[in-house]
């Protein structure tokens, strides 16, 4: 193990917990960064404070969610943690920590992520579905005219870990990856954060570099799923986070539950969307062109 001789420097974690599920997820993690990285704090934004209320090492943030789909509110948890701190590492909710977490963490400038290749990579290797690649590549295009960006200058940042330092740019980056977002989910698109960071970096010529340094050791259920696959790690030596992920994710619930969980679900879909359309009536140049 890395046992950690000082964990003082001027980087916090961060994370987005909305809705009970990934509060359960957030509180894992938030427990595992108090064992791995004891003189660290996570910026917790989430519409239930309460649920980390006996966590000391978390900074947590009443937030109710501004996007459709919650994915794209990340940006406003970036923008607090930066705000606070020189350098953040975000981690998705459901992320785990295995070990201890070095206090010499080298913050690149720019994005350090945990992976990342070129974006035409992704479409030509990473996505299985025909059609949702090509109906994604047609609005990525899109997008990227509208920006004046190359797609051979874009790289894809997988969005579930990755590190920020700040600099004079920061707050650009954050601007225009919410304007994506709120593009991308104008026209009908509901995840593709990872993209749309590369997309900014690229506009505003941020680097994004690949963590070579692996120096923080982590689970996450999908990035396990393929590593088992690949027998790149045996399945026990990771069961006891794939049962609890599991358990997280997948909890019992009634015939009516589940159908009084989508409904809601719909509505506040559909609710959302409205807003989103009427508020971006103000540029309307941008999102309706």
């Amino acid at each position: 193990m890395n046992i950690p001789e000082n964990n003082s420097g001027s980087f916090c974690f961060c994370t987005l917990a909305l809705g009970s599920t990934y509060c359960k997820f957030a509180l894992d993690l938030a427990k595992d960064l108090e064992k791995y990285a004891p003189q660290k704090k996570i910026i917790i934004f989430t519409n239930n404070p309460k649920h980390f209320e006996q966590q000391n090492n978390v900074l947590v943030f009443e937030y109710i969610s501004n996007t459709v789909y919650n994915v794209w509110d990340k940006t406003y948890v970036i923008e607090k943690a930066l705000s606070l701190y020189d350098n953040c590492i975000y981690f998705d909710a459901d992320v785990r920590i295995l070990d201890y977490i070095p206090s010499d963490i080298n913050f690149l400038p720019g994005i350090t992520a945990y992976s990342c290749f070129s974006i035409k990579k992704k479409y030509d290797t990473v996505l299985k579905s025909s059609k949702a690649k090509s109906k994604n590549w047609k609005l990525l295009v899109h997008t990227a005219n509208k920006l004046n960006v190359n797609l051979d200058d874009v790289k894809f940042v997988w969005e579930y870990m990755w590190m920020f330092k700040r600099d004079e740019k920061t707050q650009d980056f954050i601007d225009l990856w919410r304007k994506i977002g709120r593009y991308y989910e104008q026209r009908g698109r509901y995840s593709g954060e990872g993209e749309a960071m590369g997309l900014v970096a690229a506009k505003l010529g941020i680097p994004i570099h690949y963590d070579r340094e692996r120096s923080i050791s982590f689970f996450k259920y999908r990035d396990a799923k393929y590593k088992i696959s690949q027998e790149l790690v045996k399945p026990e030596a990771v069961q006891e986070y794939m049962d609890r992920y599991k358990e997280i994710k997948f909890p019992q619930k009634s015939f009516w539950e589940k159908v009084r969980g989508k409904i809601n679900k719909y509505v506040t879909i559909q609710k959302r969307l409205i807003i989103l359309r009427i508020s971006n009536l103000f540029d309307f140049d941008f999102y309706y062109s």
